[in-house]
């Protein structure tokens, strides 16, 4: 009789066990279950107060005199530059890169881009070697292949011959192509993004360029100047004319746009989304609004 008792008790034991482990697993189950409906719904929340905010963006950038505005009553207009210094906003983080500040891609000749790689403390080999290979890539003198373009497998990935046609030439469709050139690394395309664009600039503005761009046509002397006068919101055309003897003609614009480059970063509970956008804005003409090019990430917040 003990004997039978002390087996119902392991068999009452093991049972308990099974079903708290069975409950266990439904609890956590239950849990996961949770926690992936509530990040659903603040991708949602987010992607609609990122449409709702990016809207208004585009509003102001539309109804607004592009200058720096610090008593204007729109809070967009009040904050923003278009010299890519970040400022926030209701809580979401921008940034407003006026397009004609920056390296136009493709180039015809390395020469500018080489130049741009020796200001950012390229070594001088490297960066001759890397403006060949952006000539390359573009089908100037040796094609390199493109992803999805040339095959897949591991021999696609040297460089090749193109034909002498020009159906042979790719233009460069990203900035992130960048990648493919045999002597490029994260960390250097990184630092180059923010400094070239797609965009065919009409001129460029030295009143919005970055300053590695500021110091390719500038002595370091003025362009250091010119960097101080724009922070503090002091430059004028006259102030430009004695610093550097520059002035606005066919090729120097002193007025931000058509195409800007509009960095957001919104963040809500655990997720956040950045969102990349180039749109040609014309406030006076038939289409007012266009965009240009767009991308969009999302992961964990901060």
């Amino acid at each position: 009789m003990k004997r039978q008792r002390g087996i119902a008790m392991i068999l009452v034991l093991m049972i308990t066990g099974i079903l708290g482990l069975l409950m266990l697993q439904v609890s956590l189950t239950a849990r996961e279950h949770v926690a992936r409906a509530q990040l659903l719904a603040d991708r949602v929340d987010l992607a609609l107060g990122g449409q709702s905010r990016e809207a208004a963006m585009y509003f102001t950038l539309l109804t607004q005199t592009w200058v720096e505005q610090p008593q204007a009553d729109n809070p967009y207009a009040a904050a923003w530059n278009f010299h890519d210094r970040p400022f926030t906003v209701d809580g979401v983080a921008y940034r407003l890169q006026d397009v004609s500040g920056l390296l136009p891609l493709p180039l015809d000749s390395p020469r500018q881009f080489v130049a741009l790689l020796l200001q950012l403390g390229v070594e001088p080999a490297r960066a001759a070697r890397l403006g060949d290979q952006l000539m390359a890539l573009q089908g100037v003198s040796m094609g390199l292949p493109r992803p999805g373009v040339r095959g897949s497998g591991p021999q696609d990935a040297r460089p090749r011959p193109l034909p002498a046609t020009d159906d042979a030439r790719f233009p460069v469709q990203s900035v992130a192509e960048l990648r493919w050139l045999p002597d490029m690394d994260e960390e250097l395309l990184a630092r180059l993004e923010p400094l070239v664009t797609l965009y065919p600039t009409p001129g460029f503005n030295p009143l919005t360029a970055p300053a590695e761009l500021l110091r390719l046509r500038l002595s370091p002397s003025a362009a250091d100047a010119l960097l101080q006068l724009r922070e503090a919101g002091a430059v004028r055309d006259t102030s430009l004319w004695n610093l550097a003897g520059i002035e606005a003609d066919d090729l120097t614009t002193l007025y931000p746009g058509p195409a800007i480059r509009i960095d957001m970063h919104i963040e809500h509970r655990d997720v956040a989304v950045r969102r990349q956008s180039t749109v040609i804005l014309r406030p006076y003409a038939r289409d007012p609004f266009a965009v240009w090019s767009q991308s969009e990430s999302s992961g964990a917040s901060r």
